[in-house]
């Protein structure tokens, strides 16, 4: 994902079985789709006076998920909706419990808020209610990757905690029945990714970690989202990024509710509510070792 490449040489002594197999534990420092390659063997006597090498030929890819965090989500007020009324899907299921479409049986991944207790007592068997989806439902999660800020590195490690709190605040919503989008930059336009299931969140994680970290800085999301007409679509924004710029950001408070999520290299910022909008600091430093109350 960063596009780095490391080399580690192992040694391994041969024992006197004719088959031996040896583990050997490699810590991955990032998160991100990891290719392992072994480019050759080498075999020598005790003393190194014989050797013979050989071509390696391995190859294995490992996906590295971000770190777990613990992660208390707390909706001042829930999202609003631009479309006054209620629109539903049809074709689609969702999670509006005020609006129950059918019933089906238990599948694993299925929210345990969405079991109907009663009817699977009678039937002794576990049986889910099918909700509505609103179609006129509107939150987007926003996030951006960087290598830079002007002329300041953004290290591995604030683009790593930017990947654990997309993952964490969108299986947070998912868990308390949130539908949203995950959406980011890409190729000079946005780029969304429905979540609205467990299912469908792990898929959404599996697709941004395949994404590699852009060398040089373009149009961030925030950018590229005041320039979409897709912003009209949404009512509420969580942007998690390394930097933001703050005129973008007054301009995107005025048209939905904003809150900013800023990973930043040390902990000398605090909780800034300014110009219609909020800003929430991490530390990249400390962000795994301790439970993190969001208040968006």
């Amino acid at each position: 994902m960063y596009g780095e490449t490391k080399t580690q040489t192992i040694i391994l002594c041969a024992s006197e079985q004719e088959e031996s197999r040896f583990q050997y534990l490699i810590k991955m420092e990032n998160c991100g789709s990891v290719r392992l390659t072994v480019l050759y063997v080498k075999c020598c006597d005790l003393l190194g006076l014989f050797c013979w090498t050989k071509p390696g030929s391995a190859q294995q890819e490992v996906l590295v998920y971000p770190a777990e965090l613990q992660l208390n989500t707390q909706l001042l007020r829930r999202p609003e909706t631009i479309i006054s009324g209620e629109l539903y899907d049809q074709n689609r299921k969702g999670q509006d419990v005020s609006e129950v479409s059918g019933l089906r049986d238990y599948a694993e991944g299925d929210s345990l808020g969405s079991i109907h207790w009663k009817l699977s007592s009678k039937l002794d068997n576990l049986v889910v209610r099918e909700f509505g989806y609103p179609s006129n439902y509107n939150i987007l999660i926003l996030y951006d990757l960087k290598s830079s800020s002007g002329e300041d590195e953004i290290s591995n490690q604030r683009n790593d905690a930017v990947l654990a709190f997309t993952y964490a605040l969108s299986r947070s919503m998912v868990e308390r029945n949130l539908e949203h989008n995950v959406g980011c930059a890409s190729g000079g336009e946005m780029q969304n990714f429905p979540v609205y299931s467990l299912a469908t969140c792990d898929q959404m994680v599996l697709n941004i970690l395949c994404r590699p970290v852009p060398k040089e800085n373009g149009e961030d999301s925030m950018y590229r989202f005041l320039q979409e007409d897709i912003r009209q679509k949404y009512t509420k924004l969580i942007y998690i990024t390394p930097d933001y710029e703050e005129s973008s950001a007054r301009q995107l408070s005025r048209e939905l509710d904003l809150t900013i999520i800023q990973i930043t290299q040390g902990s000398g910022k605090e909780y800034m509510a300014t110009h219609g909008y909020s800003v929430i600091p991490v530390d990249a430093d400390a962000y795994q070792k301790k439970a993190h109350n969001i208040v968006i």
